[in-house]
């Protein structure tokens, strides 16, 4: 067993240390690799990498929600939340961006969700129709 154990770490080591562009050109690309912007991104929206990920390749509100939020830099997403303007209720955010009501009240409860949260609560109704048209 424990030679077993010692063979996976090799492997994952020499995978690790292989450059991400020859991984895709050669291997494809199962696992996403997510850019440093999109990393720093998803810490401060409080979701993993791999969500935003789907975001980008989901349809719907799903794929909406992403090209919004790519919009903004995590420094810019902080000072608009920082702002803690509330200029829209939560049904009718959930009306124009086609998020579900129950989700946006998970956000709202969950503390690794709640800057997600206020970001689409800090504009105002026109600004998140047009986002979301």
């Amino acid at each position: 067993m424990e030679k077993i154990w010692w063979l996976h770490k090799r492997y994952i080591s020499f995978f690790k240390n292989l450059d991400p562009d020859f991984l895709i050109e050669n291997f494809g690309s199962k696992t996403p690799i997510a850019p440093p912007s999109e990393k720093e991104l998803a810490s401060v929206i409080g979701v993993s990498t791999a969500t935003l990920y789907n975001w980008y390749n989901g349809k719907g509100h799903r794929k909406k929600l992403y090209d919004f939020i790519t919009k903004f830099t995590a420094k810019e997403i902080l000072d608009i939340c920082a702002k803690e303007k509330d200029s829209v209720s939560d049904k009718t955010l959930s009306e124009i961006s086609k998020i579900p009501y129950p989700t946006l009240q998970g956000w709202k409860r969950r503390k690794d969700r709640q800057v997600l949260y206020k970001l689409l609560k800090s504009f105002t109704q026109n600004e998140l129709s047009s986002f979301f048209s």
